[in-house]
């Protein structure tokens, strides 16, 4: 490969003033930054990396290695476009190298060029035919396209040329899977079984495989074999326990719950209270929570899901007493505030009101740019409460805080419509209007408010332009449709 003239200017312009073992570890060193930028885990390192990639390849336009390694770094930094640039380059420099056709197909895929990804793992087959990863590479992009029919030639071929390979045919048992193929992924998952040192986690994949086809009991069995395997790993009990619950046998599942309760009392009580609550047993899931409690001193977690399970049992007094204790432990969560006005929602009265008011104030001061949302369920509760001004100044706060959507407009428009303020929710239907103008239905509510507002010449021209909007968008074309 040729040297561009501007490049070799350069070149001897940096000759004559460095020595050549000066000049080599110069590039040596570049080489070596582009190399280190690729696996940079600051940006500073990436910078660095580009700006030498950049010199190199204005010492020689044609350092195929430079674009490579830049083309790394793009990747790197999540420019996919100019990661692709870059391989395009190096590519058109050397159209040999598998690597650089893998390494575009990843970015090209990256930037959601999934044609052409597939496509440049078919030129890097194409050069380097026994090469798993790029079958591999391939096969995982029509597995994410949902392709699975055409991820299994590849999956097989990856199993050809790494036969002793275990993650190979767990490869390839996902994709059976998806095909319903139910004995070839049992078969790879028994491959698996042989091949691995650590046996546990094909009986694991296996086990959830057999869960999925409705095999509950050979789903068990393979649960119990990772309880053998595993004996101190909690998850394998949760798993068998849930498999159990499932097809009746609830003395046996409660078990293996008991069972994570002693390896692990917090994750144990949280999953049986978890499981209480599916099943409607408020009063066994409150006892779990409050063992949760007891275990966890200054924690709001529990008390949080205790709150939770005193609303559905409905006992509002008892949830706000923990949603309270809660938030003073943890006042920057939003979501206790949120669960705090759903409970007092239930009480009545004024104390009641107040207080829902008051921790709407709060969490537009814990989460300030979420302000508009606030605002506007504010307003909605307002609203139910016949506080028509009140919110009607809220919606327009939300809509001053950028919400804009049709939805706010709709809202205040609605609400002065019940305050009898019919010339404000015109303004209101214009704008709604304005952002979608071929909506035929707000010519009309804008006609009505006009005309309740006493506009009478307006409200016949939005009633008119809503009728023939109709005619000629939605009865015209069906009455003349095929």
């Amino acid at each position: 490969m040729r040297s561009s003239p501007a490049a070799l200017l350069f070149a001897t312009t940096i000759a004559i003033a460095l020595p050549a073992a000066a000049r080599a570890d110069e590039v040596a060193d570049m080489r070596q930054s582009c190399v280190a930028a690729a696996k940079a885990e600051t940006t500073d390192v990436a910078n660095k990396g580009l700006a030498d990639c950049a010199q190199l390849i204005a010492r020689d336009a044609n350092d195929v290695e430079a674009y490579r390694g830049r083309a790394n770094i793009h990747y790197l930094l999540g420019d996919y476009p100019k990661a692709i640039e870059d391989l395009d380059q190096a590519i058109a420099l050397d159209n040999t190298s598998a690597p650089t056709y893998a390494a575009r197909g990843e970015a090209r895929y990256m930037n959601s060029e999934t044609e052409e990804a597939i496509g440049d793992y078919r030129h890097a087959i194409e050069l380097v035919p026994n090469e798993a990863t790029y079958y591999r590479g391939r096969a995982k992009i029509l597995m994410m396209d949902q392709r699975y029919a055409e991820a299994l030639p590849d999956l097989t071929k990856v199993v050809e040329l790494q036969p002793n390979d275990v993650d190979s045919y767990s490869q390839r048992a996902r994709v059976y899977a998806q095909l319903e193929n139910d004995d070839a992924t049992l078969a790879d998952y028994d491959k698996m079984l042989a091949l691995s040192a650590d046996e546990w986690p094909a009986h694991w994949l296996k086990a959830n495989y057999l869960e999925g086809r409705g095999r509950h009991d050979d789903c068990i069995a393979e649960h119990g074999k990772v309880i053998a395997l595993k004996p101190a790993m909690i998850d394998g009990y949760a798993q068998r326990a849930s498999a159990l619950f499932r097809i009746g046998r609830a003395e046996a599942a409660m078990a293996d719950v008991s069972k994570m309760i002693e390896l692990d009392p917090i994750q144990g009580y949280t999953w049986r209270a978890s499981h209480f609550e599916t099943s409607r047993e408020l009063d066994k899931a409150i006892a779990d929570a409050t063992k949760l409690v007891e275990l966890q001193p200054g924690v709001a977690a529990p008390l949080e899901m205790r709150s939770r399970l005193h609303t559905a049992n409905s006992d509002t007094k008892a949830a706000l007493i923990d949603l309270n204790t809660a938030i003073a432990l943890d006042p920057k969560a939003e979501a206790n505030y949120w669960a705090r006005i759903t409970a007092n929602q239930n009480q009545q009265g004024e104390e009641a009101k107040q207080a829902i008011l008051a921790d709407y104030e709060k969490l537009i001061e814990v989460v300030p740019g979420e302000a508009a949302r606030i605002y506007s369920a504010r307003a909605g509760y307002l609203r139910q409460q016949k506080d028509y001004a009140g919110a009607i100044a809220d919606y327009s706060k939300a809509i001053e805080k950028g919400e804009t959507s049709e939805d706010a407009y709709q809202a205040r428009a609605a609400t002065h419509m019940l305050n009898a303020n019919y010339a404000a929710a015109a303004e209101d239907f214009t704008k709604m209007i304005e952002q979608k103008p071929d909506t035929v239905e707000l010519y009309f509510v804008r006609g009505y408010a006009h005309l309740r507002a006493g506009q009478l010449i307006t409200a016949a021209s939005d009633y008119g332009t809503g009728v023939w909007r109709f005619i000629r968008d939605v009865y015209w074309p069906a009455l003349t449709s095929e």
